[in-house]
């Protein structure tokens, strides 16, 4: 569930962003006074930390959201360290992180107990030629785990045009976050965003330890620096043959500073996860290629993307690719096809029909497995075809 911050859009100028040095800070927890059961705004407490803040002259506005998650419901009831804090003590169980980036206050979040979401003023970017959003964060070095069927996680990522995509800068849904890297010091989050789009830039957090800290210190929306990777194209193929699984190919014109794509890979279309490297050309100004295959794709829709890294270690996604992989358990052989049997492996049964299509798309020949391991393919007219049986593609055969 996602809650929208209403009302003002502002057009991006040169920079505008926060450091969070507006509002006025406490160090006394907040304490939520709603129902945890329910998911309801979160509206600012007199002498606690601050939650909300309007926008004003350039400097981002936001306001905060509960949505519970786990069962038996707490949330901020309790009392937690979530808002914007000027305390120096914060940081005592962080001796390296030296403090605040930018000024002496920031945003802390803490001890969730559900899903405490941030959401910021939406910022419309058509007047940018290459917008850039950069988060400065500092993730407490503990042990994150599991509680009550839910795992620590936070989110940070950017609702575009009202909701009809999302771009994640930082995603550990589906992740351990102590095997992400993350911890124990200050990183710093890039994205570019696309041109001519508005851009919302929301915080999503649940943990469920008061030593489970999360620190954002300053955000900003800028007008960016040339691309380090100019995309020309990116596809995902299914292959049912050699090589079989899903074949991703993609192309750069230009290349400046790049260091290696990783591909990624969801279910979903929202928790991404790594399955592989490829090194980047580095500096290069004439067409590259790049093909990745995946050779054990998930029975279903599969979503791709790529993260292009930077030597600096900047990083920026590609879009998202979606493809249907149908994995029929079912292989056959010889291919080519020079005899009139056809043999098969896999989850067969006799009876079963065959269907042979051209490479047009156009119905050929059916047969029927004589056994479950055997087709008489005598009257298919030399060819390439597809294989279909059940409504699942089994693959494509050279008949000689």
């Amino acid at each position: 569930m996602v809650l929208c911050l209403t009302g003002i859009t502002m057009y991006l100028p040169a920079q505008i962003g926060t450091t969070f040095s507006e509002p006025a800070p406490s160090s006394t927890p907040y304490t939520d006074t709603g129902n945890p059961d329910i998911p309801h705004p979160l509206s600012n407490n007199g002498g606690q930390m601050p939650l909300n803040h309007p926008y004003n002259e350039g400097e981002l506005g936001f306001e905060a959201h509960f949505i519970p998650t786990r069962s038996p419901s707490v949330g901020l009831t309790d009392g937690d360290l979530c808002g914007i804090t000027d305390s120096p003590s914060i940081f005592l169980d962080e001796p390296g992180t030296g403090g605040w980036l930018t000024s002496d206050q920031g945003l802390e979040i803490e001890d969730t107990d559900g899903k405490l979401q941030i959401l910021f003023t939406e910022v419309d970017l058509a007047s940018t030629s290459n917008p850039v959003v950069s988060v400065d964060f500092y993730l407490s070095s503990t042990g994150y785990e599991e509680s009550s069927g839910v795992m620590d996680n936070f989110r940070i990522y950017c609702r575009m045009d009202g909701g009809a995509f999302e771009i994640d800068l930082l995603n550990t849904n589906g992740q351990d976050i102590d095997d992400m890297g993350i911890e124990g010091s200050w990183l710093t989050l890039n994205q570019v965003l696309p041109v001519g789009n508005s851009a919302q830039l929301i915080i999503e957090v649940d943990f469920n330890s008061n030593a489970e800290e999360l620190f954002i210190d300053q955000i900003q929306f800028s007008e960016g620096t040339a691309l380090p990777v100019e995309w020309l194209g990116f596809a995902a193929f299914a292959e049912y043959e050699s090589e079989a699984g899903i074949r991703l190919e993609w192309q750069t014109a230009t290349e400046t500073n790049s260091d290696y794509f990783e591909v990624e890979r969801s279910s979903d279309g929202q928790s991404f996860k790594s399955i592989g490297q490829l090194p980047a050309a580095g500096e290069s100004y004439t067409v590259k290629s790049y093909r990745f295959t995946d050779s054990r794709p998930i029975n279903g829709w599969n979503y791709y993307r790529l993260k292009q890294m930077d030597i600096d270690g900047r990083f920026s996604y590609s879009e998202i690719r979606a493809i249907e992989w149908l994995d029929s358990g079912i292989s056959f052989f010889p291919s080519p096809l020079s005899g009139n049997d056809l043999f098969f492996q896999g989850n067969t049964f006799s009876g079963q029909e065959v269907a042979f299509y051209n490479v047009r798309g156009e119905w050929v020949f059916s047969a029927i497995l004589q056994s479950e391991s055997s087709l008489d393919v005598s009257q298919l007219p030399p060819g390439m075809y597809w294989l279909i049986s059940e409504g699942k593609m089994l693959g494509r055969i050279l008949r000689l």
